[in-house]
């Protein structure tokens, strides 16, 4: 137990490391990815991109996701890869002054804010994984609505994001 313990902490000091040297310094970039998750807000999408290339001041593939808020009214789905340019702002590990593991773990390392007019369409390239989602999705969009949608979606796919937090709670 111990030996699991040590090598567990161990490698997540690593992983927590690795995030916190891989700041951009805020600089502004061409960013290019795969929309990986996807959410409705107030304003507009949350969308998470994975397989990122920039152009900047770094010039290259990236490791970490980025986190981009649109504002306004855009219709991109898991798998589309999209084009927008933004300043890409550097995530801390901590929130509210405390540790926060949240974004360590999923890989999200940057954010960006950026116009639904600014956010370009490049061409759909969905995983096999991505596809069975976004099929999953529609028909259950077909079916249900509001809270029974979210729930039976996280119960088949695991992704939380469409519950709302009161709805969360109820099940803890």
């Amino acid at each position: 137990f111990s030996l699991v313990f040590v090598t567990g902490a161990l490698n997540f000091d690593l992983r927590v490391n690795d995030y916190k040297s891989a700041d951009l310094e805020n600089h502004y970039f061409t960013v290019v990815g795969r929309v990986n998750q996807e959410k409705d807000t107030e304003y507009g999408k949350y969308l998470v991109l994975d397989k990122v290339n920039l152009d900047g001041v770094y010039k290259g593939d990236i490791n970490y996701k980025v986190a981009v808020y649109v504002e306004g009214e855009v219709d991109y789905q898991i798998g589309n890869v999209i084009f927008f340019e933004s300043t890409l702002f550097d995530k801390s590990i901590f929130y509210d002054e405390k540790f926060s593991s949240y974004d360590v773990v999923r890989g999200i390392k940057y954010t960006a804010n950026v116009n639904a007019e600014d956010v370009y369409f490049v061409k759909d390239n969905p995983t096999i994984f991505q596809s069975i989602n976004r099929l999953i999705k529609e028909n259950l969009r077909s079916g249900y609505q509001g809270d029974e949608f979210s729930v039976a979606y996280a119960m088949l796919t695991g992704n939380d994001e469409y519950i709302a937090p009161e709805t969360i709670s109820s099940y803890r």
